[in-house]
């Protein structure tokens, strides 16, 4: 039933957000267009754990380019999913190795990607458990 909810939301604009690390909550607000009809979304995130955004792949992420007029932000595609781990760290700096998660929700904006750990996804009022 989630992923159905979301899979709605491909193709939607990206009209405002919000990374409220006090409160770890990540909140879209999103349009999608059925049609001629104009539908607002509200997607949340709540109980965030972890968020990892990344600017493109390979080298390309570090080719940041001022948008240009005109520019929106479009959501390509979002999954949740189960059982796929980040760890940050090498064998230099074992310090870092304890700082692992485990992303449960990918969100593809064009060609950039931000991955969540969140206890709950919020849409439209409606709260839906991951963890």
């Amino acid at each position: 039933m989630l992923e159905e909810k979301l899979n709605m939301l491909w193709a939607s604009v990206i009209l405002d957000y919000r990374f409220d690390m006090l409160r770890n909550e990540i909140t879209f607000e999103l349009e999608t267009i059925d049609g001629e009809r104009k539908n607002r979304h509200t997607l949340e995130f709540k109980k965030v754990s972890m968020w990892y955004f990344i600017n493109n792949f390979s080298d390309y992420r570090k080719r940041i380019n001022p948008p240009e007029e005109g520019s929106y932000l479009e959501i390509t595609s979002i999954e949740v999913f189960e059982d796929f781990d980040i760890i940050i760290g090498n064998s230099q700096q074992d310090w870092l190795k304890k700082y692992n998660s485990q992303v449960n929700v990918s969100i593809e904006i064009w060609n950039q990607f931000l991955f969540i750990e969140a206890a709950v996804i919020k849409l439209d009022g409606i709260e839906y458990p991951l963890i």
